[in-house]
């Protein structure tokens, strides 16, 4: 008897709707192993064979799937003696995925038990569309790369002076001698040298220089002009890349016809990925000893997906916590039950792919993985993160962690817990010493690096010795400041001692280290190497000195009504307006002249040494209090916050969810007055404890390149104390017992996005590095 199901349960999946087909949603089991993977042949979920396909099936009722397996085709060999192709183009297409493979699609039903079941109804229109169909992954990664470089009015509206003839052969900059990286002005045809860029391309700004004082804002980079039309071309007066629809009329002008080009040069997309390839760590330890690769539970590399290392670095040092295993591991706890009971789209749950990743990490995957459907679902809605460009592997951190900590709000199993931590700030009058005592909620506290240190870097040439400081130091020295005051009992501006430090300590202490310095608010990476009193997770990093509190001693000055007078900006003062009109989102601006006692310029010192994320707040109105709807009010506390916090962030976002959701995680304390202290529920939960101050270094990450934007990052983590490693033997290499002996003791172990060695000796490293996680020692 055929079976009844394909007929009746099979759907067509409409034109660019989500396909799933490559690769397992809940695993890395992918197309190309033995067993293919399983398409729902109802919801498109794509799920390995032998243990995702039939929990789906059974589970959501999708008895019917089909089965692809790709498999390479075999190669044509050429005859001997013929000669290759004739390459006719300088750009030369790469072979496609369907001249390199052939995708096998079976029927099968689980309900009926058969596989290779004939197709019926719907079924080989389904089949047509899920092959034809781009796999979710390509379509996020396509729209990722989409740089929208678009025209702009300069370049619409370009007008153009006389018509002069150019001689390419003796073309050089109108104001030096520099042949190359030339930017002819499409207005007047003046040739100008760039900035000098990554990879020793000289420029001295003259074509910079020439657009500023002319006001003509539009020029083409020389040498990436192609016969199809495309080049280089910048709009000085938008500050940013722009497409010229008209530049083969534009170049005519001045007698280049783009038809007789070639292409001598590299555009500014190809060198930024080139740096970003070309940026490498040493693979051999400081004594020169090739550093092996190894595998083994928590081991596991993860594929490049095109500037994504700062996305597999961070991961990597969030997977090495066992709060976050034992969260996230899918055999495991409260992700088990929640593998049997979801109900969403696997590739689209929040939890499941935490628990794919962390999955595949803990229990030591053989293969390198490639985290595409993570990255998509962690990034989505973010304008940085959901690009494929470089980020910052600090900013990420945060992200990743105030993520977590909203989705496991309601659930009171937050691994991102570990960080939390209670900054304390003591503002003490040096007149009256008077105290102003605050607490807030962080998780990363930053190091901030001695201006003089970093100028002196700055100015280090290639051969002199690094610029070191003491990272323990660092912290002490940034622990106080004298910062302008607005006395309450002294009523008088005057000056404070600001000391911030822990109210309590974290589990996992995430320090990352500032090492910038700002020209003409360009921020410029210095080398400034910080070393560390021992680098194994046996140390003892006492960090007690960072513990602030108040003490019985203290004098806690009395608030006043006047927002000045308790160092808050008022809604209209002038250095408010002065910092939103220089265009720092006003939450930031309210913070930073909070933090600096309404000192403009220090506010805007503030500002640049604290690049992080904080919500922006609306415009004040002058109406009464905002209406709060109710529905609003029931998403809040679906969430887990309570009615009165819920009104509060409504009240403050003019009703806005989102902002809402934004502003109470900023601002743990607010509805507090209208809770009693039995029923009011934390905004976050913490598992610090106050009197544990003693630390050892438990992961870090690495940056090497000129910005935090660009460059390389890579994870390094300690062994724990038991954990087991195996060296990685290749078909045909001998290894010897030495080598394989300073693996297996290796101390630590370097997570290079797909690459996976151990390492003796990471002195080197360390005093570079840019994120730093210490663990507490219970």
């Amino acid at each position: 008897m055929p079976c009844p199901h394909v007929a009746s349960v099979v759907r067509v999946p409409a034109r660019g709707a989500a396909v799933y087909k490559d690769e397992c949603s809940q695993c890395f089991h992918d197309w190309d192993q033995p067993e293919g993977v399983d398409v729902c042949l109802t919801c498109f979920n794509a799920a390995c064979p032998s243990v995702h396909g039939i929990a789906h099936a059974f589970q959501r009722g999708h008895p019917v799937a089909v089965n692809l397996r790709r498999v390479p085709k075999p190669q044509l060999q050429r005859p001997e003696g013929e000669p290759p192709a004739k390459i006719t183009k300088l750009a030369i297409a790469a072979e496609s995925d369907a001249e390199k493979y052939s995708i096998v699609p079976s029927i099968k039903c689980y309900d009926c038990s058969e596989t290779d079941v004939p197709a019926a109804g719907q079924a080989d229109a389904a089949i047509k569309a899920i092959l034809d169909a781009s796999t979710t992954a390509v379509q996020n990664e396509i729209k990722a790369w989409e740089l929208e470089i678009t025209p702009c009015e300069h370049t619409l509206c370009l007008e153009q002076g006389p018509a002069k003839q150019l001689d390419a052969s003796l073309a050089h900059c109108g104001a030096c001698s520099l042949n190359e990286n030339l930017w002819l002005c499409l207005t007047c045809g003046h040739l100008g040298c760039g900035r000098a860029q990554y990879g020793g391309l000289s420029g001295n700004g003259h074509g910079l220089a020439h657009a500023t004082t002319s006001a003509h804002p539009v020029a083409v980079k020389l040498g990436t002009i192609t016969p199809e039309g495309s080049a280089d071309v910048y709009c000085y007066a938008c500050n940013d890349e722009r497409t010229d629809p008209h530049l083969a009329t534009h170049l005519a002008q001045f007698g280049i016809n783009v038809l007789t080009q070639t292409k001598t040069e590299k555009s500014l997309v190809e060198m930024q990925i080139e740096q970003n390839l070309k940026f490498e760590f040493e693979m051999t330890s400081a004594d020169g000893q090739s550093l092996h690769p190894v595998a083994g539970p928590g081991l596991v590399g993860l594929k490049n997906l095109g500037n994504s290392c700062y996305v597999a670095a961070v991961v990597q040092c969030l997977a090495h916590q066992p709060e976050w295993a034992f969260r996230y591991r899918a055999d495991m706890g409260a992700a088990a039950d929640h593998v049997e009971q979801c109900s969403a789209q696997h590739a689209e749950c929040w939890e499941c792919q935490w628990s794919k990743l962390v999955t595949a990490i803990t229990q030591g995957q053989p293969h390198a993985v490639a985290p595409a459907q993570f990255k998509h679902l962690i990034a989505q809605g973010h304008a940085d993160f959901a690009t494929m460009k470089q980020q910052d592997a600090s900013e990420f951190l945060v992200h990743v962690l105030k993520k977590v900590q909203q989705a496991e709000k309601k659930t009171g199993k937050d691994p991102s817990a570990v960080f939390h931590f209670v900054q304390a700030q003591k503002l003490e009058c040096t007149h009256c010493h008077g105290v102003r005592y605050a607490e807030t909620d962080a998780n990363v506290l930053n190091v901030m690096v001695p201006d003089e240190a970093l100028k002196r870097a700055l100015k280090a040439g290639e051969n002199d010795p690094p610029v070191t400081v003491d990272a323990l130091q660092c912290l002490r020295d940034g622990m106080r400041e004298l910062v302008p005051f607005q006395c309450p009992r002294c009523r008088a501006n005057v000056e404070a001692i600001k000391t911030i430090g822990f109210k309590t300590f974290p589990k996992v202490l995430a320090l990352t280290a500032q090492r910038f310095t700002y020209d003409n608010w360009v921020p410029k990476k210095s080398n400034v190497h910080l070393t560390w009193p021992a680098a194994d997770a046996l140390s003892n990093l006492d960090l007690s000195f960072l513990k602030v509190e108040l003490l019985p001693t203290d004098h806690v000055l009395e608030d006043e009504p006047a927002a000045a007078a308790s160092g808050a900006p008022a809604p209209d003062s002038e250095e408010l307006q002065q910092l939103v009109s220089f265009g720092f989102p006003r939450g930031k601006a309210k913070r930073a002249l909070a933090e600096t006692g309404n000192h403009l310029e220090a506010a805007m010192n503030w500002i640049m040494d604290h690049p992080e994320d904080i919500p922006d707040e609306p415009e004040p109105t002058s109406g009464g209090a905002t209406a709060v709807d109710e529905s609003a009010l029931s998403m809040l506390m679906d969430m887990g916050f309570t009615r009165a916090q819920a009104a509060h962030g409504l009240r403050e976002t003019q009703g806005n969810v989102e902002r809402a959701v934004e502003w109470l995680f900023s601002h743990p304390e607010a509805g507090a007055e209208t809770e009693s202290s039995s029923a009011a529920a934390p905004a976050v939960v913490r598992l610090d404890v106050a009197d544990k101050s003693v630390y050892a270094l438990d992961a870090f990450i690495n940056h090497k390149g000129p910005s935090m934007h660009c460059g390389h990052y890579i994870a390094h983590v300690a062994r724990r104390e038991g954990e087991k490693l195996q060296v990685v033997v290749r078909d045909g290499e001998e290894v010897s017992a030495e080598t394989q002996m300073r693996a297996e003791t290796a101390p630590w172990v370097m997570l290079n996005d797909d690459r996976v060695v151990a390492q003796t000796n990471v002195h080197p490293l360390l005093e570079e590095a840019y994120v730093y996680l210490l663990r507490r020692k219970e």
